[in-house]
């Protein structure tokens, strides 16, 4: 059965504007109705021989366009859709298919330029739930949310009658859209007992599980999906945010190469796999892969900013400030970009723009502990331990699962010489990590430093278990048998 009805980024909508005032030829029907069942090669061929009677058919062109999109052969699909809208600048199907597109590459901005285009060309607002979803779609893409809300709204209550998989995926759309995920995966459920061999109902019911947060029931749709249909590079992707999701980095990196082997403009995995590699501490790799996604869209001011990340701990503090700088000229309200700005500026001596830099931070995210956790940090770089405390503090908070803000905090206690509340602090976090080396560490200099020698030296024992080079444990520990006239180490062993 034809499926008219694809989600933003999963429920995606094509749309039929002035270029496509009759009723579609035969021909088109057919090509459609291969698209529903994502055999997208039968879909060319049958484009191909209606472009054949027409080659200036700027319909045809569209649909071919977005069929070679997803078979991944991009070059192709913006070629149909550039002759598309020479032959026919008022097409609609042809700048919302390749704002459909963009879209699914992640080149937002162009995405919205053409949604603007495809809205441009439509004179009314449609009254059918199938056109009327696709005109929502294209407010959505460009910002007008309550616009596009309202029109899902009515778009749902024109799918009263469920009778079929048309209707059944158009009620899933509208449903998916007001946030209603429970209600679209029951549309959704009821499609696929319909047709079980759909591998596209598939794949938006791993849409939908995604945005529950049921990685592994979205995962297994994708396996299903990803059986039937081999290669799909959107599928490869979003199964990689799933594994991402499930901190199963090796196969994450595995599914976004795939797709990015497939669609090498593929900005969404260019920055997917980027910030996975970020995550495993591979840093070259990570600046590789956001840099080209900047070369492909230079308004993504979440690249700018991760590469000021990565740059920062790879201590190339001049260029993560420029690259920082850069993220907020183009969105003023990212915070995180503020925050990589402040590391960079505190470690280049720039403390009054550093300082600026972590007040606009939180002044944007005021409940995001990381925020006030690298600003404290930031104080205690600075001596300035009572602020330190404050931010710690506020961080843990808002977040009290993090055993590394209470070894943070703690180790600024230890500069205060308040030793008992550093030792509370060193214990909760082994609470929460019985392997938290830090905290080991610092509870056995606070209690050296209250003259606890026999608790100290059973901290520093087993922190060196656990860590056998940690030069500061060696250390202290020294300075512990040292106070009790029992030296161990060579000097040379115990050099910080």
């Amino acid at each position: 059965m034809l499926i008219k009805i694809i989600l933003s980024l999963c429920f995606l909508v094509t749309i039929s504007g002035r270029c496509e005032a009759a009723e579609p030829q035969e021909n088109r029907k057919i090509a459609r109705l291969y698209e529903a069942c994502e055999e997208w090669q039968s879909a060319i061929e049958v484009y191909t021989k209606e472009l054949s009677n027409n080659s200036r058919d700027s319909v045809s062109l569209a649909g071919r366009g977005l069929a070679y999109a997803r078979q991944g052969n991009l070059e192709q699909a913006f070629s149909d859709l550039s002759e598309a809208i020479n032959y026919d600048p008022t097409c609609a199907d042809a700048y919302a298919n390749r704002s459909r597109i963009y879209g699914w590459l992640g080149l937002l901005q162009s995405a919205k330029a053409d949604a603007e285009r495809a809205l441009a060309q439509m004179s009314s607002v449609p009254k059918d739930p199938e056109s009327l979803l696709r005109h929502a779609s294209l407010l959505n893409c460009i910002g007008k949310r309550k616009e596009a809300e309202a029109e899902y709204k009515e778009a749902l209550l024109l799918c009263s009658e469920r009778d079929s998989v048309c209707t059944l995926l158009n009620a899933a759309c509208a449903q998916y859209h007001l946030g209603l995920l429970k209600d679209s995966l029951n549309s959704l459920t009821v499609a696929q007992k319909l047709e079980p061999q759909n591998a596209y109902i598939c794949y938006l019911r791993a849409g939908v599980y995604k945005n529950m947060n049921e990685w592994e029931l979205a995962k297994a749709e994708l396996n299903n999906h990803l059986a039937l249909i081999p290669g799909n590079f959107m599928a490869l992707a979003l199964r990689g945010d799933c594994a991402a999701a499930l901190e199963n980095y090796t196969a994450a990196i595995s599914d976004y190469t795939q797709a990015i082997k497939l669609a090498p403009c593929f900005a969404n995995a260019l920055r997917c796999r980027g910030f996975v590699s970020r995550q495993l501490g591979d840093y070259s790799k990570a600046i590789e892969d956001f840099t080209t996604v900047i070369r492909l869209d230079s308004s993504d001011s979440f690249s700018y900013a991760e590469r000021s990340y990565c740059k920062s701990k790879m201590k190339q503090w001049s260029s993560a400030l420029k690259d920082a700088k850069q993220a907020t000229l183009i969105d003023a309200d990212y915070a995180p970009a503020y925050r990589y700005q402040a590391q960079a500026q505190s470690k280049l001596g720039l403390y009054s723009e550093a300082s600026k830099a972590f007040d606009k931070c939180i002044e944007l995210e005021p409940k995001n502990p990381a925020s006030h956790y690298n600003r404290g940090i930031y104080h205690q770089e600075r001596r300035n331990y009572k602020s330190a405390i404050i931010d710690l503090t506020e961080a843990i908070k808002l977040d009290n699962r993090d055993a590394m803000t209470f070894c943070a905090r703690a180790s600024v206690l230890l500069s205060d010489k308040q030793y008992e509340q550093a030792i509370s602090d060193c214990r909760q976090a082994l609470e929460l990590d019985s392997n938290c080396v830090p905290a080991l560490l610092r509870r056995g200099i606070a209690y050296a430093r209250l003259g606890k020698p026999a608790l100290a030296l059973h901290d520093f024992d087993e922190a060196i278990s656990k860590a056998p080079h940690l030069k500061e444990a060696l250390y202290e520990r020294e300075l512990v048998y040292k106070s009790l006239g029992k030296g161990r180490l060579k000097q040379s062993e115990i050099k910080r």
